[in-house]
């Protein structure tokens, strides 16, 4: 079968693009690409720096919805449980339930707005820093998806399980994207 072939920076800027498109648009870019397309060394190099941040990326932003969900649960099944104790029982003093679980609710719903921007700025600066050739700037929610996306790139190098690692933290290739 004959393949395309496609300009390098071109192909790493389709991959890098393809971040905000969520996994699904992301795979297929990759997919089409390397099943179509006659790709260089610096372009598997972009898209293995893309896979990992977006896996990095993923791990953190789940477990921060799960976080969510749970504080969410626990909020629901005490209104729950006071609603229940309130139709069976002596009725209690249900507003003071209120006015124990609306803050906790408004608070989450406010962490919860502050980690999606972050995450969303996260995304927009990884983008930057490959674009750029500059790294990206560091805050607490960018180096745990970092720690993820290190454990990512010692997977894909091999380095799983209680083998050691041959260096203590893989540096994420941010550098210029080629022309």
């Amino acid at each position: 079968m004959n393949r395309v072939k496609v300009n390098t920076g071109l192909a790493s800027i389709i991959l890098v693009a393809s971040i905000f498109a969520g996994w699904q648009g992301m795979l297929l870019a990759m997919l089409l690409l390397f099943a179509f397309c006659d790709v260089d060394d610096a372009v598997k190099n972009v898209a293995v720096t893309v896979i990992t941040f977006y896996v990095g990326y993923t791990i953190v932003s789940v477990g921060w919805d799960i976080i969510v969900a749970v504080i969410n649960a626990i909020v629901n099944v005490v209104e729950g449980f006071a609603k229940t104790f309130n139709t069976y029982v002596d009725p209690v003093d249900y507003i003071s339930v209120i006015k124990l679980v609306t803050p906790v609710d408004y608070i989450v719903g406010i962490l919860d707005d502050i980690v999606s921007i972050m995450l969303t700025i996260a995304k927009i600066t990884f983008v930057i820093a490959i674009l750029t050739g500059k790294p990206a700037k560091k805050n607490a929610l960018s180096e745990k998806i970092q720690e993820y996306v290190n454990k990512a790139i010692n997977y894909v190098s091999g380095n799983v399980g209680n083998r050691p690692a041959p260096q203590e933290q893989a540096p994420v290739n941010t550098g210029n994207v080629p022309q």
